[in-house]
């Protein structure tokens, strides 16, 4: 089994196992043929860091955040570290 996921953020995968597949669909990924029929969504993600902390996380640490690390627990490294 192959299936083609899609995802507003992240673009498209593929998936080649049935637990992959639930666990997707479950984080927001939807099969490309759902995908077509459903209307595009347009929101603002309050969870998507801006290039200014980033920045600033860069300045502090000497790299950028992990892709995964959330923008509360960015904002809380940097203030933890800023005494």
């Amino acid at each position: 089994m192959i299936e083609r996921l899609t995802h507003p953020r992240h673009g498209v995968k593929y998936v080649y196992h049935d637990n992959e597949l639930i666990a997707d669909l479950k984080a927001g990924w939807v099969r490309e043929d759902e995908a077509q029929v459903e209307a595009p969504e347009i929101t603002t993600d309050p969870e998507v860091i801006d290039e200014e902390t980033i920045e600033l996380y860069v300045l502090k640490f000497g790299k950028k955040p992990h892709h995964r690390m959330k923008l509360e627990t960015i904002l809380a490294e940097l203030n933890a570290h800023s005494e």
